[in-house]
C-alpha cells in the first residue's frame, strides 16, 4: 500500500528560542532564506507526493495557520488542534483520526534538511521495500550536538542486512562515540498510537515513546542524505542563517 500520510506537529511554543522570536511570533515562522521555516516542511511533504498532510496547530488564531491557510498550500492541508500543549507525542496523537493507511510519515518542521532528494521522500522510498517502522537519521559528530535541541541517538545492529534499531540513548553518554546517529524522520505503523496511549501520562516524552517502540516493534533506521540544520534553537537557527 502507498504511504500518503504525514504529520507535521507545528503547535509548540518555542521556548528555547524566545531569545529570538522575543514571544511575538511563532518560531516556525521566523524567515529563513526568504520565507517561513514551516514553509520548508510543508514543501518536502508536497514534493514527496504525499496526499494526507495533517498539521498540527495550537488554534486556529495562531499566526502559524493564517500563514497556511492562505499559502499556496491551503488546499492540501488538514488542520489539526492541540490547544494543551502536552508535547510531541500527544500532537501526533491529535492525528489519529485522519490516518487512511497502516502506515504514516511525521517531518519534525524545526528540522531542515537539504538535500537533492527530499528527506520525507528518501524514507518512503526504502520503507516501501520493507513495510516497517523507520527512522530516517544523519551522523553527527560530538562538535555538532549543540546546533542540536533533541537529546537522543540510536544504537542500531545490522541484522538480516538490515539496520534495526536496539535502543535510544541520550546524547549526555555519548561522549567517547565518534559518530551519532540522530534520528529525525520516522515512518510508524498505526500501532504507535496504541503504544503512545499505554504509557498513561498527561505528557509524553519522545524518549518514552522511543523506547516503548523499539522494545515493543520492530523498528528499522536509514542513513538519509543531505545537510542538516536544527532551527529549533537559536545556535542552529543562526547556522542555518549563515550557511544557506
Amino acid at each position: 500500500m502507498v504511504l500518503k500520510d504525514v504529520v507535521i506537529p507545528a503547535a509548540g511554543l518555542g521556548t528555547r528560542m524566545f531569545p529570538i522570536t522575543q514571544g511575538k511570533i511563532s518560531k516556525l515562522m521566523l524567515n529563513l532564506r526568504g520565507k517561513p521555516i514551516i514553509d520548508y516542511a510543508i514543501e518536502e511533504a508536497v514534493n514527496s507526493k504525499l496526499k494526507e498532510i495533517h498539521v498540527i496547530v495550537h488554534n486556529k488564531q495562531s499566526d502559524l495557520y493564517k500563514h497556511l491557510s492562505e499559502s499556496q498550500f491551503s488546499n492540501n492541508l488538514n488542520f489539526v488542534e492541540q490547544k494543551e500543549l502536552n508535547g510531541v507525542t500527544n500532537a501526533i496523537l491529535k492525528a489519529e483520526d485522519y490516518i487512511t493507511g497502516n502506515f504514516f510519515a511525521i517531518i519534525y518542521p524545526d528540522i531542515l534538511f537539504i538535500s537533492d532528494t527530499p528527506a520525507i521522500s528518501q524514507l518512503i522510498s526504502y520503507h516501501s521495500s520493507i513495510q516497517n517502522n523507520l527512522f530516517g537519521y544523519v551522523n553527527l559528530n560530538p562538535s555538532e550536538l549543540k546546533y542540536i535541541s533533541t537529546s537522543n541517538y540510536l544504537i542500531t545492529d545490522n541484522i538480516n542486512n538490515l539496520t534495526k534499531v536496539t535502543d535510544i540513548i541520550l546524547t549526555a553518554n555519548s561522549k567517547n562515540l565518534k559518530k551519532i546517529k540522530f534520528p529525525f524522520r520516522s515512518v510508524y505503523s498505526k500501532e504507535f498510537f496504541e503504544l503512545a496511549k499505554s504509557l498513561n501520562k498527561k505528557q509524553y516524552s519522545d524518549a518514552d515513546v522511543l523506547a516503548s517502540l523499539i522494545k515493543n516493534l520492530n523498528i528499522y533506521c536509514k542513513k538519509l542524505n543531505g545537510k542538516i540544520y536544527d532551527t529549533g534553537n537559536p545556535e542552529g537557527f543562526l547556522k542555518a542563517q549563515n550557511n544557506l
